[in-house]
């Protein structure tokens, strides 16, 4: 908490009305009467011009410079008018410091109570600040935790576009077989029903065959037996013997 130690002034009060009733005192006075070719009547002049305002002859007595402080000049003891506007616009220079002074004093009243306020309003800047830097914090740790979520996420998507890919790859490569596959099962379904047809004309043929096997057979039998029944009919008429060595060039017959 900032601290700060003022010293205050002390206020305005009845002493500085003394001090103004002093000034006022002392330009009302006027300066003894030392110069003989004045006399009583310049003085008396002076008592009646007192309430007039500043000559133009007074003015030029009082020049300034650049910076506007005036620059007195060195007046004649003898020269009570020009003395008294000089102390007139002494006490009117006065005055308006004392005037100035008077309004920084007012301000510097004022002070204690800003200075509580300002002292209350930083209090509460304070505290404002460290709930700012706790909210601050909470949300640099949540930002970290999103950041931390993100990269997980970014990961994870990264993970699952390699596998989408992969498995695009993959359907392309099953649809690429599947429409082989249909290409093949079409022509497997043509041999099939070529094939049907085929089997179809060989089972006809296979029944014929079996028809002609089955006749055949029976036509065999027929054959058989009428074979067995010749043999057992057939008589011997003659008996042969194999021809000698001398008979070799005899005619077999007769």
């Amino acid at each position: 908490m900032l601290m700060l130690s003022i010293h205050r002034p002390p206020r305005i009060g009845t002493s500085n009305s003394g001090i103004t009733k002093r000034l006022t005192a002392q330009t009302s006075k006027a300066p003894p009467t030392k110069c003989a070719s004045a006399g009583p009547a310049s003085s008396t002049v002076i008592g009646a011009n007192s309430r007039k305002p500043m000559s133009s002859a007074t003015a030029t007595s009082l020049s300034t410079n650049g910076a506007g402080k005036p620059i007195n000049k060195r007046i004649p003891p003898c020269d009570f008018k020009a003395r008294y506007n000089d102390l007139l616009e002494k006490h009117k220079i006065l005055k308006e410091k004392y005037e100035q002074k008077c309004e920084q004093m007012g301000n510097w009243e004022n002070v204690p109570e800003r200075l509580e306020a300002t002292q209350t309003h930083l209090v509460s800047t304070t505290q404002e600040l460290k709930n700012t830097n706790i909210d601050k914090e909470c949300l640099q740790r949540q930002i970290y935790s999103q950041q931390q979520k993100i990269e997980s996420l970014a990961d994870s998507l990264t993970k699952t576009t390699e596998d989408l890919q992969k498995l695009k790859q993959a359907h392309n490569k099953l649809k690429q077989e599947r429409g082989e596959l249909s290409v093949e099962v079409l022509e497997l379904r043509d041999r099939s029903a070529d094939l049907d047809d085929k089997n179809f004309k060989l089972m006809e043929d296979i029944t014929t065959c079996k028809e002609q096997l089955f006749r055949s057979n029976m036509e065999r039998k027929e054959l058989h037996n009428s074979v067995m029944d010749l043999r057992g009919n057939i008589r011997v008429f003659c008996r042969v013997r194999p021809a000698l060595d001398v008979e070799q060039d005899k005619s077999l017959c007769g």
